[in-house]
Protein backbone atom coordinates (compact mmCIF):
# COMPACT_ATOMS: atom_id res chain seq x y z
CA UNK A 1 0.00 0.00 0.00
CA UNK A 2 1.53 3.44 -0.90
CA UNK A 3 1.57 6.02 2.07
CA UNK A 4 0.52 9.78 0.89
CA UNK A 5 2.14 12.13 2.76
CA UNK A 6 0.04 15.06 4.00
CA UNK A 7 -0.22 18.07 1.47
CA UNK A 8 1.86 21.04 1.54
CA UNK A 9 3.26 20.27 5.30
CA UNK A 10 6.13 21.26 4.36
CA UNK A 11 5.78 23.60 1.97
CA UNK A 12 3.42 25.78 4.85
CA UNK A 13 6.04 25.56 7.24
CA UNK A 14 8.88 27.07 5.30
CA UNK A 15 6.98 29.66 3.80
CA UNK A 16 6.03 31.03 7.54
CA UNK A 17 9.66 30.78 8.00
CA UNK A 18 10.67 32.99 5.22
CA UNK A 19 7.99 35.50 5.71
CA UNK A 20 9.58 35.93 9.38
CA UNK A 21 12.73 36.08 8.19
CA UNK A 22 11.79 38.62 5.87
CA UNK A 23 9.77 40.95 8.37
CA UNK A 24 12.32 41.22 10.88
CA UNK A 25 14.59 42.07 8.01
CA UNK A 26 12.55 44.97 6.94
CA UNK A 27 12.32 45.84 10.38
CA UNK A 28 15.77 46.14 10.90
CA UNK A 29 16.03 48.14 8.13
CA UNK A 30 13.36 50.31 8.85
CA UNK A 31 14.51 51.06 12.34
CA UNK A 32 17.62 51.95 11.05
CA UNK A 33 15.89 54.30 8.92
CA UNK A 34 14.21 56.20 11.68
CA UNK A 35 17.77 56.54 13.34
CA UNK A 36 18.97 58.63 10.76
CA UNK A 37 20.02 56.19 7.59
CA UNK A 38 19.21 57.13 4.34
CA UNK A 39 16.17 56.52 2.54
CA UNK A 40 17.54 55.41 -0.47
CA UNK A 41 19.35 53.04 1.18
CA UNK A 42 16.71 51.65 2.83
CA UNK A 43 14.78 51.56 -0.62
CA UNK A 44 17.57 49.92 -2.34
CA UNK A 45 17.72 47.19 0.07
CA UNK A 46 14.34 46.85 1.10
CA UNK A 47 12.75 46.67 -2.88
CA UNK A 48 14.56 43.36 -3.66
CA UNK A 49 13.48 41.63 -0.44
CA UNK A 50 9.82 41.89 -1.88
CA UNK A 51 10.33 41.17 -5.03
CA UNK A 52 12.11 37.83 -3.82
CA UNK A 53 8.92 37.31 -1.31
CA UNK A 54 6.75 37.23 -4.44
CA UNK A 55 8.62 35.16 -6.44
CA UNK A 56 9.15 32.83 -3.46
CA UNK A 57 5.17 32.85 -2.82
CA UNK A 58 4.53 32.25 -6.92
CA UNK A 59 6.70 29.09 -6.88
CA UNK A 60 5.51 27.30 -3.31
CA UNK A 61 1.89 28.38 -4.24
CA UNK A 62 2.56 26.25 -8.10
CA UNK A 63 4.73 23.80 -6.08
CA UNK A 64 2.05 22.76 -3.62
CA UNK A 65 -1.08 22.49 -6.19
CA UNK A 66 1.63 19.95 -8.30
CA UNK A 67 1.60 18.10 -5.07
CA UNK A 68 -2.31 18.05 -4.50
CA UNK A 69 -2.80 17.06 -7.81
CA UNK A 70 0.08 14.49 -7.84
CA UNK A 71 -1.73 12.86 -4.59
CA UNK A 72 -4.54 12.95 -6.51
CA UNK A 73 -3.40 10.82 -8.85
CA UNK A 74 -2.02 8.34 -6.76
CA UNK A 75 -5.20 7.74 -4.96
CA UNK A 76 -7.31 7.20 -8.21
CA UNK A 77 -4.81 4.83 -9.78
CA UNK A 78 -2.95 3.04 -7.44
CA UNK A 79 -3.90 -0.10 -5.34
CA UNK A 80 -4.78 0.15 -1.90
CA UNK A 81 -5.84 -3.69 -1.71
CA UNK A 82 -5.38 -5.22 1.56
CA UNK A 83 -4.84 -8.42 2.73
CA UNK A 84 -5.72 -9.61 6.88
CA UNK A 85 -5.01 -12.60 7.89
CA UNK A 86 -5.29 -12.73 12.01
CA UNK A 87 -8.68 -13.52 13.47
CA UNK A 88 -8.57 -10.18 16.06
CA UNK A 89 -7.19 -7.90 13.40
CA UNK A 90 -10.25 -8.72 10.75
CA UNK A 91 -12.66 -8.32 13.67
CA UNK A 92 -11.18 -5.05 14.59
CA UNK A 93 -11.66 -3.66 10.77
CA UNK A 94 -14.85 -4.64 10.59
CA UNK A 95 -15.95 -2.34 13.91
CA UNK A 96 -14.14 0.56 12.55
CA UNK A 97 -15.72 0.35 9.22
CA UNK A 98 -19.11 0.18 10.65
CA UNK A 99 -18.35 3.11 13.03
CA UNK A 100 -16.94 5.04 10.05
CA UNK A 101 -20.00 4.54 7.97
CA UNK A 102 -22.48 7.46 7.52
CA UNK A 103 -24.49 6.40 4.58
CA UNK A 104 -24.93 2.64 4.47
CA UNK A 105 -24.18 -0.73 5.75
CA UNK A 106 -24.85 -3.92 3.58
CA UNK A 107 -23.94 -6.96 4.65
CA UNK A 108 -24.33 -10.57 3.74
CA UNK A 109 -24.01 -13.65 5.16
CA UNK A 110 -26.10 -15.30 8.95
CA UNK A 111 -23.21 -16.33 11.16
CA UNK A 112 -22.01 -12.91 12.87
CA UNK A 113 -22.25 -12.94 16.47
CA UNK A 114 -19.81 -10.67 17.87
CA UNK A 115 -21.28 -8.26 20.17
CA UNK A 116 -19.38 -5.78 19.57
CA UNK A 117 -19.43 -5.95 15.69
CA UNK A 118 -23.19 -5.98 15.86
CA UNK A 119 -23.49 -3.61 18.94
CA UNK A 120 -21.23 -1.24 16.35
CA UNK A 121 -24.29 -1.51 13.51
CA UNK A 122 -26.90 -0.93 16.60
CA UNK A 123 -25.66 2.53 17.17
CA UNK A 124 -24.92 3.64 14.03
CA UNK A 125 -28.84 2.39 12.91
CA UNK A 126 -30.08 3.97 16.01
CA UNK A 127 -28.14 7.42 15.91
CA UNK A 128 -29.76 10.64 13.88
CA UNK A 129 -28.71 10.62 10.58
CA UNK A 130 -29.29 9.17 7.24
CA UNK A 131 -27.81 5.60 7.45
CA UNK A 132 -29.85 2.57 5.76
CA UNK A 133 -28.75 -0.66 6.90
CA UNK A 134 -29.26 -3.37 4.18
CA UNK A 135 -28.58 -7.51 5.34
CA UNK A 136 -29.16 -10.37 3.61
CA UNK A 137 -29.28 -13.58 5.89
CA UNK A 138 -27.82 -16.82 3.86
CA UNK A 139 -28.70 -20.57 4.80
CA UNK A 140 -30.88 -22.46 6.89
CA UNK A 141 -29.50 -21.11 10.27
CA UNK A 142 -28.69 -17.83 12.49
CA UNK A 143 -27.06 -17.83 15.88
CA UNK A 144 -29.08 -16.06 18.77
CA UNK A 145 -26.87 -13.26 18.72
CA UNK A 146 -27.89 -12.29 15.51
CA UNK A 147 -31.24 -13.06 16.10
CA UNK A 148 -31.71 -10.39 18.92
CA UNK A 149 -29.78 -7.90 17.05
CA UNK A 150 -32.07 -7.98 13.85
CA UNK A 151 -35.26 -8.09 15.86
CA UNK A 152 -34.18 -5.61 17.63
CA UNK A 153 -33.84 -3.52 14.91
CA UNK A 154 -36.78 -5.19 12.90
CA UNK A 155 -39.10 -2.93 12.53
CA UNK A 156 -36.98 0.41 12.05
CA UNK A 157 -37.55 2.34 8.68
CA UNK A 158 -34.02 2.30 7.55
CA UNK A 159 -33.65 -1.46 8.66
CA UNK A 160 -33.91 -3.96 5.46
CA UNK A 161 -33.72 -8.53 6.14
CA UNK A 162 -34.16 -10.43 3.79
CA UNK A 163 -33.23 -13.80 3.20
CA UNK A 164 -31.76 -16.21 0.57
CA UNK A 165 -32.22 -19.85 1.84
CA UNK A 166 -29.07 -21.23 -0.03
CA UNK A 167 -25.34 -19.85 0.39
CA UNK A 168 -25.06 -18.68 -2.93
CA UNK A 169 -22.08 -16.01 -1.87
CA UNK A 170 -19.85 -15.41 0.73
CA UNK A 171 -19.91 -12.75 3.27
CA UNK A 172 -19.34 -8.97 2.20
CA UNK A 173 -19.40 -6.21 3.84
CA UNK A 174 -20.08 -2.99 2.20
CA UNK A 175 -19.79 0.54 3.63
CA UNK A 176 -19.47 3.89 1.39
CA UNK A 177 -15.99 4.21 1.36
CA UNK A 178 -14.81 0.52 1.25
CA UNK A 179 -15.61 -3.73 1.05
CA UNK A 180 -14.45 -6.39 3.44
CA UNK A 181 -14.21 -9.66 1.67
CA UNK A 182 -13.72 -12.36 4.83
CA UNK A 183 -12.27 -15.29 3.17
CA UNK A 184 -13.41 -19.28 3.93
CA UNK A 185 -11.87 -20.61 6.62
CA UNK A 186 -11.19 -24.40 7.06
CA UNK A 187 -12.93 -23.91 10.57
CA UNK A 188 -16.79 -23.70 9.81
CA UNK A 189 -18.10 -20.56 11.03
CA UNK A 190 -14.70 -18.72 11.65
CA UNK A 191 -13.25 -16.49 10.05
CA UNK A 192 -9.83 -15.33 9.44
CA UNK A 193 -8.48 -13.60 6.73
CA UNK A 194 -10.09 -10.82 4.59
CA UNK A 195 -9.45 -8.30 1.46
CA UNK A 196 -10.33 -4.81 2.41
CA UNK A 197 -10.95 -2.93 -0.68
CA UNK A 198 -11.23 0.63 -0.42
CA UNK A 199 -12.04 1.42 -3.76
CA UNK A 200 -15.16 3.76 -4.56
CA UNK A 201 -15.44 1.85 -7.86
CA UNK A 202 -15.58 -1.65 -6.32
CA UNK A 203 -18.06 -0.38 -3.48
CA UNK A 204 -20.32 1.04 -6.12
CA UNK A 205 -19.98 -2.76 -7.95
CA UNK A 206 -20.34 -4.57 -4.77
CA UNK A 207 -23.21 -2.33 -3.74
CA UNK A 208 -25.20 -2.82 -6.91
CA UNK A 209 -24.30 -6.65 -5.93
CA UNK A 210 -25.83 -6.98 -2.62
CA UNK A 211 -28.88 -5.12 -3.95
CA UNK A 212 -29.39 -7.07 -6.64
CA UNK A 213 -29.27 -10.23 -4.29
CA UNK A 214 -31.17 -8.46 -1.48
CA UNK A 215 -33.71 -8.09 -4.68
CA UNK A 216 -34.01 -11.68 -5.24
CA UNK A 217 -34.17 -12.54 -1.60
CA UNK A 218 -37.47 -13.54 0.71
CA UNK A 219 -39.25 -11.27 3.22
CA UNK A 220 -39.02 -12.36 6.44
CA UNK A 221 -41.52 -12.08 9.72
CA UNK A 222 -39.93 -11.82 13.38
CA UNK A 223 -41.67 -15.69 13.38
CA UNK A 224 -39.15 -16.48 10.50
CA UNK A 225 -36.23 -15.03 12.39
CA UNK A 226 -36.70 -17.04 15.29
CA UNK A 227 -37.33 -20.26 13.21
CA UNK A 228 -34.10 -20.06 11.63
CA UNK A 229 -32.40 -19.26 15.32
CA UNK A 230 -30.50 -22.73 15.89
CA UNK A 231 -31.03 -22.16 19.55
CA UNK A 232 -34.42 -20.89 19.94
CA UNK A 233 -34.86 -24.01 17.51
CA UNK A 234 -33.38 -26.38 19.78
CA UNK A 235 -35.07 -25.07 23.34
CA UNK A 236 -38.13 -25.21 21.25
CA UNK A 237 -37.53 -28.63 20.98
CA UNK A 238 -36.24 -29.28 24.37
CA UNK A 239 -39.36 -27.86 25.55
CA UNK A 240 -41.82 -30.13 23.26
CA UNK A 241 -39.63 -32.92 24.38
CA UNK A 242 -40.82 -32.32 27.81
CA UNK A 243 -44.28 -31.78 27.51
CA UNK A 244 -44.11 -34.86 25.79
CA UNK A 245 -42.84 -36.41 28.54
CA UNK A 246 -45.05 -35.41 31.16
CA UNK A 247 -48.11 -36.48 29.04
Amino acid sequence: MVCIPKQGGGLLESRWQVIVGLVLMILFEFFNWLMGGALDKFTFFVMPLVLLAVVYFLVTGELARFERRFSGILRNHLREERFVNDANRLRVEMIAAVRKADKFIMTTGGRARDEEYLSAIEKKVLAPGDLEYWRVILGDHIHHGLHIHLAKLYNYNNVHIRWHKEEILGNILVTEDQVILPLASPTPGAFKSALILPSIQIVQNYKEFVLKVFGEAEELSLQDLGALCIECRAEKERKSSNVRVDL
